[in-house]
């Protein structure tokens, strides 16, 4: 069995595209009163909008069987449970939806995130618990294990599983990939090592963080140099390896410095244009000023007009 995971935001898009073309089936419900699917979706919605904080609260879970696995409509809707109640969304909302649209048997549930309090239930390690729940499955029911990287296989081994990439928190790599890094003494001689092993070295930087090097190995391994080796972080390697041939910036880092660097400029060209408006304005202010001084018939004819309060004085006998 393989479980899949996504979140979103939008319930009617959801429960429409899973009774698109009658291709549905809907075998579970769960604290729901509506029967109808389009019903289900606005009774969803409402439920979720008890919460303000929540953003995506739909949450879509798929569990597909084997080629030699035929469940009954029992055993799916018992499944659909377990599943349920390993995330902790059993009392939550829930449209179970059978599909027969590919050759396998699969199933999918749509979930109200939000409870009937108005809370949001933690989906931390959703994987790892949906998989430790599969496992279960099917050791119960006697099926081969589909192993996977977030949950171990009974025997305990994680790294098995059908996805390419390597586990995030692995930190071992071959003894000669080490090797190379504790003993070269340019980075030439590094990276001719590593290409030989079929490894690469890449510099990764965050945002807020320091630059770090990466080791890439050839099944997707990406595995930091100081998880290997504390003596082999990018700062001690600069520090002991030679200048020469140092690590060329990929091409996504050279284009986002030249994209850098084209902002800056029309920044630059933006803020010089303001300034031009700006001495433009002053000095056409001043020009219009000196012609307005220029006029002594205007000035006669605001005195007239405007008479000063020192002429309406009581004369003095």
């Amino acid at each position: 069995m393989i479980g899949k995971i996504t979140k979103g935001s939008n319930f009617h898009g959801l429960i429409g595209y899973l009774m698109r073309d009658d291709r549905g089936e809907v075998l579970d419900l769960h604290n729901l009163s509506s029967g109808n699917p389009v019903e289900v979706a606005g009774e969803m919605a409402l439920g979720a909008a008890l919460s303000k904080r929540v953003r995506k609260p739909v949450f879509h879970c798929s569990l597909s069987y084997g080629p030699d696995e035929k469940p009954t409509e029992a055993q799916m809707r018992a499944d659909a449970v377990e599943a349920l109640k390993s995330l902790g969304l059993e009392h939550h909302q829930a449209i179970v939806v059978r599909h027969q649209d590919k050759a396998h048997t699969h199933m999918h549930i749509a979930v109200n995130r939000v409870g009937a309090d108005g809370r949001t239930t933690h989906d931390a390690h959703s994987y790892a618990k949906l998989e430790a729940v599969l496992r279960k499955i099917e050791g119960d029911r006697g099926w081969a294990p589909v192993l996977g990287r977030h949950a171990p296989s009974p025997d305990g081994f994680r790294m098995s599983g059908h996805a390419k990439r390597m586990d995030s928190r692995q930190t071992h790599v071959p003894a000669t990939v080490r090797d190379l890094l504790l003993e070269a003494r340019t980075w030439r001689d590094l990276h001719a090592g590593l290409e030989t092993e079929g490894w690469k070295i890449e510099i990764k930087r965050r945002s807020g963080q320091k630059a770090g090097a990466l080791l890439c190995g050839p099944n997707g391994e990406k595995i930091a140099a100081g998880k290997i080796d504390r003596r082999v972080t990018l700062a001690k390697l600069n520090g002991r390896l030679s200048p020469s041939s140092q690590i060329a910036p990929t091409a996504f880092k050279q284009e986002k410095i030249n994209r850098g660097a084209k902002t800056a400029n029309r920044a630059m060209q933006q803020l010089i244009g303001d300034l031009a408006y700006a001495l433009g304005g002053v000095a056409a202010a001043n020009r219009k000023k000196s012609v307005l001084t220029s006029r002594p018939r205007h000035r006669r004819r605001l005195t007239r007009n405007a008479p000063s309060p020192l002429n309406r004085l009581p004369r003095m006998r």
